[in-house]
């Protein structure tokens, strides 16, 4: 099956230029597990875990996305398999991965959409479990 058949073709997402306070209220708002973040191209992505470690280091959160998002993040295309995406799920210990198409986002996956039917559970089950021996 293809990525595209499963992504979110909209997440929600952010510029470098918004505050943090933004990205607090999506997360909360929309329970989301990362933001991506896009500069005209996906230029990266913010997760909970990046805006808590920059508070504890910086003791603030007067600050643009861009200050705080983390610039290394992974992608396929949407006309890749899900196959892929659990490799890279498995092999990097990815909870999301971008759905871009000339560095332009174009969707998202999570590795809790591969738990939708059972032959997709067998895909996240051995991405997780690839995890785990690693």
């Amino acid at each position: 099956m293809k990525i595209k058949y499963l992504m979110d073709p909209n997440p929600k997402y952010l510029t470098k230029k918004d505050p943090v306070y933004k990205a607090c209220l999506l997360f909360f708002k929309y329970k989301l597990e990362v933001i991506p973040i896009i500069d005209d191209i996906l230029v990266g992505a913010i997760t909970p875990n990046d805006i808590v470690n920059f508070y504890a280091k910086y003791k603030t959160l007067n600050v643009n996305c861009g200050n705080v998002m983390n610039k290394k993040f992974y992608s396929l295309n949407k006309d890749d398999s899900l196959e892929d995406a659990s490799e890279l799920f498995s092999i990097y210990g990815l909870n999301y991965i971008f759905i871009i198409n000339n560095n332009h986002l174009e969707g998202l996956l999570l590795l809790s959409d591969l738990t939708h039917d059972e032959d997709l559970v067998n895909l996240a089950y051995n991405a997780i479990s690839r995890i785990n021996i690693m």
